[in-house]
């Protein structure tokens, strides 16, 4: 297991109202490359949970990273080779950050800021050019921030509060106006930053009515599996061609579940635009709903 020594920054000045959720944070920094890249490395990570961007692509389709670990001793970083990513000139890193497991409800109680009140973040560059320069870029107080996004709320166990009509388009990429944006605080972390070991946290997977998958309900009725892939639920998004959620659609959805188990909700279910469907199942076989 691999140690890092990172620059954490905080991109909240104060910690949210007592008892009040708080939105997720916007972090972005442009950085310019200069000469032919032979490797190029990113360490990225978070206390709370991120979506990582480079040039307005995400880095991977992970959810809930770094992933769960007792952060008053460590906290996972991910590693990527980005060096075919990187453009001549400007380039522009990019993150949300939210609440996670670091200030998020947590146990029985639901109790927040068990590991501190406000998020973390940091992330390194390591850059080797051809003719054998290297440059590192460390966050630090230079990278911009804001909580005035359309992620409002981001509560792993209580709620998500997305507010579309504050989306900041292109906020991740070249060319974005980060004026009216504020500054991150320099911040420290006393655990260690290890590198990610074992599986996976999470996948993000969008299917198309070309990718139709069965969905097998496990005897137990707690998990549904589908590609191989075990579940314990299923959210529907009616989209265009484009993976944009239709937002005037109207349409009658049929659900076709087989194996041992019996479906707990509805058997047809019609979606109007912009809303999302969860197929949920009952450990103890209670009637269950599509919500």
């Amino acid at each position: 297991m691999q140690t890092l020594k990172l620059k954490f920054i905080e991109p909240e000045k104060n910690p949210p109202e007592k008892k009040k959720r708080a939105p997720a944070s916007y972090i972005r920094k442009s950085f310019c490359v200069n000469g032919d890249v032979k490797k190029a490395e990113l360490y990225i990570t978070a206390l709370g949970v991120y979506i990582g961007y480079l040039n307005g692509e995400r880095l991977d389709n992970q959810v809930l990273l770094p992933g769960y670990t007792d952060y008053k001793h460590r906290v996972q970083y991910q590693s990527y080779d980005i060096t075919d990513k990187l453009r001549q000139g400007e380039n522009v890193i990019g993150a949300v950050v939210g609440d996670g497991w670091y200030r998020g409800s947590v146990g029985i109680g639901s109790k927040i800021n068990c590991y501190g009140t406000k998020t973390k973040f940091a992330c390194r560059f390591e850059i080797t050019y051809a003719d054998g320069r290297k440059d590192t870029i460390d966050s630090d107080d230079s990278f911009r921030v804001t909580s005035d996004g359309a992620l409002r709320e981001n509560d792993l166990k209580i709620r998500e509060v997305y507010d579309a009509t504050k989306e900041l388009s292109g906020w991740n990429n070249i060319g974005f106006d980060d004026s009216a944006w504020g500054y991150a605080v320099s911040a420290e972390y006393n655990g260690e930053v290890v590198s990610s070991d074992g599986k996976e946290a999470a996948r993000y997977t969008r299917k198309t009515p070309e990718d139709a998958v069965k969905l097998v309900l496990t005897p137990d009725y707690n998990s549904i599996v589908a590609d191989g892939s075990d579940f314990t639920s299923v959210r529907i998004d009616l989209v265009d061609g484009n993976g944009t959620i239709l937002p005037y659609a109207d349409n009658e959805v049929s659900i076709s579940v087989s194996g041992n188990g019996k479906f707990i909700g509805e058997e047809k279910i019609k979606l109007e635009g912009g809303s999302s469907a969860f197929f949920v199942m009952s450990e103890y076989m209670e009637t269950g709903k599509v919500v």
